[in-house]
């Protein structure tokens, strides 16, 4: 750190020039707007009067075109407008249910017929009025259409998987037991995506994951973007996933909803035992909402709560020993067990009950007993786990300034599951995990529309997550149900030691857990955009604080690997008591995290014809390494 200091000096500075005038925000969450008027034989219109108003807050906008007939309006909210554009002499020409997107950039043309002053022109929006503004390549998913289509746990990340260049996390993969927090784009790692809520920070830095979804009630839309984004996007060079919320209108509104779910409707598994009833499933995901004004003020508000109730048995085969085989007895085997003291073969095949080691038979009784004839799969099981979830949005937006908007937002989102199975793909059942996850965030944003074409934004961020992950069997003292002389844990330890068997199920609990930490994000961002008529200057800069503080207990309880070394037999080994590999790890080093990054960027977007746009841009990222608080 201390080597980076006369850098990160560099940087502050450069931030100070940039922002020194106002204070300001990347814009992220708003859109852009490139306006050119002209009259009916396309010759471009000097002093036309632009008027934008948000169809659903009444939020309005006005501008002037210059001599070279063209208009930017900047720090636009995600939504649906109507353009009007007035000139004496001239019919008004009025575009309705303009749509533009979360950090998206918009063309406009607009055309006046000559006219009476009084007489209008209105059209509704289309693909030849609106175009795109800029090189982005990605998708955009607008929230009507994500409260109407069938998704699974009506998560808005599914989606992104419908868009080309996206996949789902790899089966196994880290990300893909974190509720499928991540997406695999253009390529991209499933950890290399950056996610914002509402412009500002939403990353769990510690997983590179969402720390807040929200429910898809609370989204006015998201995009995905790709590729060729502007230089104001950084922090990773995957994906950037940028979520806006839904703001209050003039009208009040509210929706009720409920989702259910049950196995009564489901098709018989693959893998569920013929003839036996389907597997427990019911689901309850039951919510509403509710916006409009505040009275009294020209203040807007919006509310989002989602709750979800789980109750649900996975049906997963496995390969376990038989009840001879626990008992020491493989003369049904087809291999040789052989005495580790004699190298002769057993008796049999079988082991003689007083040279079987007492815990090594409490061990493979662990194990239960096969249920079908199927080699290799002669377990077939259908534990039962339960999940249940709170998700809450609060927006509130103000508009007491008519040019300096301003909204405020929290977000919480709580998971609390009980996994009947262990993570990283084993399939045994009786040592499931319970995993945790509570988050919040908070956003503040402040738009202003300064003098002779300057637009600045000013947005604070704060997000924390709490996460803690544990075997279910936690308040179990392993050790001593086994007869293992082990040593003494701590009560966040417990559970029961890893045995891997080489050609069976691996025994007892997850030896990553248990993980507890508490993480917290302050991300403050800002820009000034310059309108130059036809070139477009965009300024900004951002820091991001990141504290992590926990715990990861590897190998608390230990692991012993069975490989056959002395039998022949993994299992033979086991009730011998002799392990090819142990570990036990003493865990006395809990985790403070700290780290800074500090960005810069300029992005400078010029129109030379009213067909071309040239998008430039330039970002500088300092991100500091780690470093421990009791360092």
């Amino acid at each position: 750190i201390r080597c980076t200091t006369a850098a990160l000096w560099r940087v502050l500075a450069l931030i100070a020039v940039l922002t020194s005038a106002v204070p300001a925000a990347a814009q992220t969450a708003t859109a852009t707007l490139m306006v050119e008027a002209r009259d009916s034989t396309g010759a471009l219109l000097p002093r036309v009067e632009v008027r934008l108003v948000n169809q659903a807050t009444a939020l309005e906008r006005v501008t002037t075109t210059t001599d070279a007939g063209t208009a930017i309006l900047a720090l636009l909210p995600a939504g649906h407008y109507t353009a009007t554009a007035s000139l004496p002499g001239f019919k008004k020409d009025v575009v309705k249910d303009l749509r533009l997107e979360a950090g998206g950039k918009g063309n406009l043309d607009l055309v006046l017929a000559a006219g009476a002053f009084e007489e209008s022109v209105i059209v509704s929006a289309d693909a030849g009025r609106l175009r795109e503004g800029g090189g982005t390549l990605g998708e955009s998913f607008e929230g009507r259409l994500l409260v109407m289509m069938p998704v699974e746990n009506r998560d808005f990340l599914q989606f992104t998987y419908q868009s080309p260049g996206a996949a789902t996390p790899a089966p196994g993969s880290r990300l893909s037991t974190q509720a499928n927090a991540g997406v695999n784009a253009s390529g991209a790692r499933e950890a290399a995506n950056n996610f914002l809520l509402d412009g500002v920070d939403n990353n769990d830095l510690f997983l590179n994951r969402l720390v807040v979804t929200p429910s898809l009630d609370a989204v006015q839309e998201f995009t995905l973007v790709q590729n060729t984004y502007d230089a104001e996007y950084g922090r990773n060079s995957g994906a950037q996933v940028n979520v806006v919320t839904r703001s209050g209108g003039s009208r009040a509104r509210g929706s009720l909803f409920e989702y259910w779910r049950d196995e009564a409707f489901d098709a018989q598994g693959a893998f569920d035992p013929p003839g036996e009833p389907r597997p427990l499933f019911r689901r309850h995901q039951f919510g509403g909402t509710a916006g409009g004004p505040i009275v009294g003020l020209p203040s807007f508000y919006f509310l989002s709560v989602e709750g979800l109730w789980t109750r649900a048995a996975e049906t997963r085969v496995s390969h376990v020993p038989t009840l001879q085989e626990r008992a020491g007895d493989f003369s049904a085997s087809d291999f040789v067990l052989r005495d580790p003291m004699t190298g002769a073969a057993f008796t049999s095949n079988r082991i003689p009950a007083d040279r079987l080691d007492p815990a090594g038979a409490r061990v493979a009784a662990l194990y239960p007993d096969p249920n079908r004839a199927t080699p290799g799969q002669n377990l077939a099981s259908s534990p039962e786990g339960s999940r249940s979830g709170l998700q809450v949005t609060l927006k509130t937006d103000h508009l007491a300034w008519r040019e300096s908007p301003f909204f405020l937002r929290y977000s919480l989102a709580a998971d609390d599951r009980d996994q009947p199975f262990p993570a990283r793909g084993r399939n045994l059942p009786g040592f499931g995990t319970s995993v945790l996850d509570v988050g919040h965030n908070a956003a503040a944003g402040l738009s202003q529309v300064l003098p002779r074409g300057f637009f600045n934004e000013v947005r604070f961020g704060w997000n924390r997550l709490r996460r803690k992950n544990a075997a279910l069997a936690r308040g179990l003292d392993g050790f001593a149900d086994l007869g293992i002389a082990g040593p003494s844990l701590p009560s966040e330890d417990g559970g029961y030691p890893t045995f891997v068997l080489a050609g069976f199920e691996t025994l007892g609990d997850d030896p990553n857990l248990p993980v507890s930490r508490r993480t917290h994000t302050f991300h403050l961002s800002d820009s000034i955009s310059i309108d130059r008529g036809r070139h477009h200057v965009k300024l900004g800069g951002e820091v991001r604080h990141y504290r992590s503080d926990g715990f990861n207990h590897l190998f608390a309880r230990g692991q012993l690997t069975f490989r056959g070394a002395y039998t022949g037999s993994a299992l033979g080994d086991l009730l011998l008591g002799l392990p090819s590999l142990t570990l036990l790890a003493r865990n006395d080093n809990p985790q403070a995290l700290r780290t800074t990054a500090w960005n810069v960027f300029a992005q400078h977007d010029w129109r030379p014809a009213s067909s071309v746009t040239i998008n430039t841009g330039l970002r500088y990222e300092l991100n500091e390494p780690p470093v421990d608080a009791a360092d």
